[in-house]
């Protein structure tokens, strides 16, 4: 099944069906976070292969797919009905729930997560909540624990029903149990909700075009066998990237030179209470072998993916795609975050900085003299933020150690000498060919090669 746009590896999954006697598909609720999907209408293509792969589908499956690759999320929806039922089972809120199915997983206990998943369903089914407006203005039953558990909504939107309306920093008077008055409904609430629809139409699209970037860049990126770089941090940058809460995205399950061992929790638990110089094996200036990138960060165990320049860019657009969704789900009245901005700033930086940890040091403290570091403070509110962009854009730093050199090499305007097939499949088709057109009319022949790095998957074609 796949759901577009096809930006990140969860977009499409393999299945094992069951035939029933509804006419619509039944959807399984889990599989709903790694498609970002819900029940308002979205919809989905779905494939018979007439040629299977056996081992082929079951690795693209759910099971042995459980965790967003780049940051360590759960791709299982816990939510909602199953975070409610886990309550009753003594979990006392989302992040408990998740944490055990996280635990589950990690430990290979597929089938016990899922007795745990069909027992917490048929509890919220048995106890299920109504929720009336009198106990939303009495914060009482339902809805107290619906806060509690936190199975439903966000602090913010709580405070919207029966306390306070924030705009910024405007409060406004009454909420929406109460009402408001029709000026403020018009001036502020309103626009918020235009603002935050056009967010969900505009900014979206934008964080897509990013992983297209992504990928162009650093797709021909492979894990592989060779000459492996040495990243040196001091021992002042370690207490730099301790104070700012950032040893886990810079060294957790990297290969420690000196130790020779992956770092674990414990082990970055004694860096940070005693930080010291650390020399791990980097992808930068060096061939990507599984040493040198570290364990796979989702899992903590080897890392089996081939294809490492993709998955990165993958799930380094992936967190762009979800703060463009930030201001649509909370109906945020700031500056909205704007990809394309965030995109310019992270390429300048890498093109600009003298290495990598000068590029590390540019996206935690944006230099106010830099224009364009200037408008990413105020977007996204940096002043009072200890870790750059990194509070609201957060990888592990070997996905970046990925990118890098891609990123300072890569040109975004491509010409038809890299080969149609690729700027057709970056650029807009159109315009390709109205290039090729104008070219024929002056020469009456062409040939075109790809010559892309990943011209193996045009390997047929010579045009």
């Amino acid at each position: 099944m796949n759901r577009q746009p096809s930006l990140h590896k969860h977009n499409i999954q393999a299945f094992k069906f069951e035939f029933w006697e509804e006419w619509a598909i039944g959807f399984p609720i889990l599989a709903c976070k790694g498609y970002n999907a819900d029940f308002d209408g979205d919809t989905v293509a779905v494939y018979y292969p007439t040629i299977q792969h056996e081992n082929e589908l079951t690795r693209m499956t759910l099971k042995e797919n459980p965790f967003i690759f780049g940051s360590a999320e759960l791709a299982l929806s816990i939510d909602q009905d199953i975070v409610y039922g886990m309550s009753l089972m003594g979990f006392k809120n989302k992040k408990e729930a998740q944490k055990h199915f996280k635990e589950l997983l990690l430990a290979g206990e597929w089938d016990r997560a899922m007795d745990v998943y069909r027992k917490a369903l048929e509890l919220a089914t048995k106890n299920n909540l109504t929720l009336s407006i009198f106990e939303i203005e009495r914060d009482s039953e339902s809805f107290a624990k619906i806060k509690q558990t936190e199975c439903r909504g966000s602090r913010e939107q709580y405070e919207q029903l029966n306390r306070n309306i924030d705009y910024g920093s405007l409060r406004l008077k009454g909420n929406f149990i109460e009402g408001v008055n029709l000026e403020d409904y018009l001036r502020y609430i309103s626009e918020r909700a235009r603002k935050s629809l056009m967010d969900k139409k505009l900014h979206v699209a934008e964080a897509g075009d990013f992983t297209r970037f992504l990928v162009e860049a650093a797709g021909h990126v492979v894990l592989g066998e060779g000459e492996e770089n040495v990243l040196e941090y001091s021992e002042e940058f370690v207490s730099k990237l301790a104070q700012r809460n950032l040893l886990k995205n810079a060294l957790l399950w990297r290969y420690d030179v000196d130790l020779g061992k992956y770092l674990t929790e414990e082990d970055l638990e004694d860096i940070k209470n005693r930080p010291r110089r650390v020399r791990i094996y980097s992808p930068v200036g060096g061939t990507v072998t599984k040493r040198s990138f570290g364990l796979d960060p989702s899992t903590g165990k080897e890392l089996k993916i081939k294809y490492i320049g993709v998955a990165c860019a993958h799930s380094t657009g992936e967190r762009g795609t979800q703060l463009s969704m930030q201001t649509f789900h909370t109906g945020g009245s700031g500056e909205p975050f704007r990809m394309s901005r965030v995109r310019s700033y992270i390429v300048k930086s890498a093109k600009e900085s003298r290495d990598f940890l000068d590029f590390l040091e540019r996206l935690m403290e944006p230099s106010e003299a830099d224009e364009d570091a200037r408008t990413i403070i105020e977007m996204l509110n940096l002043k009072s933020k200890s870790k750059g962009i990194f509070e609201y854009f957060s990888v592990q730093f070997s996905l970046l150690e990925v990118l890098y050199e891609p990123l300072r090499s890569f040109r975004e305007a491509i010409s038809l000498d890299r080969g149609p097939l690729t700027c057709m499949s970056y650029e807009r088709g159109h315009e390709v060919v109205k290039k090729i057109k104008s070219q024929l009319s002056n020469s009456g022949s062409l040939k075109f090669f790809e010559k892309h790095p990943r011209a193996f998957f045009f390997d047929a074609f010579v045009l």
